[in-house]
């Protein structure tokens, strides 16, 4: 403090009380306080006039901002900041020399760099017009890219290709505005890309089908399509991308490629949702597969249905089905299940999903004012004949039917009458009953030995903290099959292990996970004829019984070759690879009058 006022003293024209009354400490350096003043908003500091200290009596006008920043820099000097000063005094340095013309780029990968590159040193670029997020979609519009920096694209990108993800990405050239009312969101394209890709877009936007909403045909309502489905489709046209985040968004982009009539993406997507169908996914993709009548796709919806019958009908999404499709499924001979009470299950909860919508044609005459017990009963019952309720036991069919209430009392007690018989009585059953179907599903799951020798005594296991063991090695098939299950004798384990499989060729095929003392396979797993596999297990704090056995075996027309470690009885479950029959919809015929009792 001392040292301060010593400076004032010799420059008496430092107004300390101006200082004060402009919120500034008075040790404060000036440098700091024309900077501070400058941020406060201060624009005419050219015009301020410092006033001059009334202890000594001075009458001018007081220095402009030049004077007063000399006697800063004056001030910062004998307080060691004079560098700080004479670096704001200096003049810019001279702007670098413009660069050359970038060379052509070559190859995907670098142009994808390129451009991501340059959209992420644009001020304000979101990444493209067309690459929408979230926050885009809930926007009113999509804003244009700034294309600053950008006056050689066309001699930079050498490929047809390459130009087309430079337009997507940044949206040059743009003759037409998608408008999507139901989401409040817009998306620029271009008329002859989205023409020579898809016929009915070229009818809508060139053609005679062109209807838009200007006289001058810039935009263009697309009311039942979602932006985000359609920014996917606007990536797989313009840049070939065909990644998706999972099998509902597979769906969309399944069903707008066959409203557009694009034949590959078509393929992609049906191939894909083979590869993803699981009991989750399970009911979309089936109802999708019976809309568009997708052969492949349904074969491998009733792989599924013979391996997880019980996961699929207990699936959340199984109410989703139509009429038609929950028909096609409860009729496929591929349909596998423990217990038949999982299918009425499954029926009670479709129906209550349905509850609120017409009812079938026998019963549209009924009162719409139902108990809603009654009216359950009348939107399932035409589903009835397809469970088999001789098939269940009394403690199932009391547990899981009777105390439904759905059906009436004279019913029950003929199903019991009828389950507790060993032979067919005269017994007048419901209808939608029938002596005929007694027995339960067993689906189309064949089961193989590989190894048959006797399980292993204890005293031949080993204990292993860990091990790698060849499960199956030059292992083929004469026939296509579909592995679902491989369970050995000789392997067991409380810890989870893991199985990898590869092809001859090096590929990784599948991976799986195993349980105890077998594997489950989430798919069932396709083994070709003409191909060799390895299947290899790793198992933690395992008994293993290691025996090195030659596989040769002949089972229904198929013939099983190649080696393995696994000692004791080796089990393979499979389905067989013909192409399954043909699924139909038909329908039994409904009663012409139909009464409902009093539950």
């Amino acid at each position: 403090m001392a040292e301060d006022q010593a400076d004032n003293a010799k420059f008496p024209w430092l107004n300390q009380d101006e200082l004060k009354e402009n919120g500034e400490h008075e040790n404060r350096p000036l440098a700091g306080t024309v900077m501070a003043w400058a941020k406060w908003g201060k624009t005419d500091l050219e015009n301020y006039r410092f006033g001059a200290p009334a202890e000594a009596g001075a009458t001018g006008e007081g220095m402009n901002l030049h004077e007063y920043r000399f006697g800063a820099l004056v001030k910062a000097k004998l307080k060691g900041e004079a560098a700080a000063m004479q670096d704001e005094e200096q003049p810019p340095p001279p702007p670098p020399p413009a660069p050359p013309p970038p060379a052509p780029l070559k190859g995907e990968l670098e142009v994808e760099a390129y451009l991501q590159a340059q959209v992420a040193a644009e001020e304000g670029n979101s990444g493209g017009f067309l690459d929408l997020n979230d926050e885009d979609l809930d926007s009113d519009h999509v804003e244009v890219a700034s294309l600053a920096g950008w006056e050689w694209w066309q001699a930079r990108l050498a490929s047809v290709r390459q130009r087309l993800a430079a337009l997507h990405i940044h949206g040059k050239l743009y003759d037409v505005t998608l408008v999507f009312p139901k989401y409040q969101s817009q998306i620029k394209a271009h008329k002859l890309v989205l023409g020579m890709s898809s016929p009915v877009l070229e009818a809508m936007l060139l053609g005679p089908l062109a209807k838009f909403d200007d006289e001058e045909g810039k935009y263009l309502t697309l009311h039942d399509d979602s932006p985000r489905v359609f920014d996917w489709l606007l990536r797989y046209i313009y840049r070939d991308e065909t990644n998706f985040s999972g099998p509902h968004q597979a769906l969309e982009v399944y069903r707008v490629a066959h409203k557009f009539q694009m034949d590959a993406l078509v393929q992609v997507c049906s191939e894909y949702l083979s590869d993803a169908v699981d009991p989750e996914c399970f009911a979309y993709v089936f109802e999708s597969a019976l809309l568009h009548n997708d052969s492949e796709l349904l074969q491998r919806c009733s792989q599924v249905a013979a391996v997880h019958g019980r996961q699929v009908l207990s699936a959340a999404d199984i109410v989703v089905l139509s009429r038609g499709s929950l028909r096609t499924l409860l009729t496929m001979p591929q349909l596998q299940v423990e217990r038949e009470s999982f299918i009425f299950r499954a029926l009670i909860e479709w129906g209550w999903f349905h509850l609120e919508e017409e009812l079938p044609p026998p019963y549209r005459s009924c009162p719409a004012l139902l108990p809603a017990r009654r009216r359950l009963r009348a939107m399932i019952d035409e589903f009835l004949p397809y469970v088999r309720f001789l098939a269940m036991d009394l403690n199932e069919f009391m547990n899981e039917v009777e105390s439904t209430g759905l059906l009436t009392a004279r019913e029950c007690l003929t199903l019991v009458r009828a389950i507790r018989s060993t032979v067919a009585p005269p017994l007048v059953l419901p209808r939608f009953v029938s002596w005929g179907v007694t027995g339960r599903r067993r689906g189309q799951l064949w089961v193989v030995m590989l190894v048959g020798s006797r399980p292993p005594s204890p005293a031949v296991l080993t204990y292993h903290e860990r091990i790698s063991i060849n499960l199956l090695r030059d292992f083929m098939t004469t026939q296509e099959v579909y592995v679902v299950r491989l369970a050995c004798m000789g392997l067991s384990s409380l810890k989870e292990g893991s199985v990898s499989v590869w092809d001859d060729e090096g590929a990784h095929v599948a991976k799986g996970v195993w349980m105890g003392n077998g594997v489950i396979f989430k798919r069932p797993l396709l083994l070709k004829p003409s191909r060799r596999y390895f299947m290899e297990l790793v198992l933690m704090a395992a008994y293993c019984a290691l025996v090195d056995n030659v596989i040769c075996v002949s089972h229904r027309r198929t013939t099983f070759l190649g080696e393995t470690q696994c000692g004791g009885l080796f089990r393979l479950e499979y389905l067989p690879g013909e192409k399954l029959p043909t699924l139909t919809t038909r329908s039994r015929k409904a009663p012409v009058v139909c009464i409902i009792e009093n539950p």
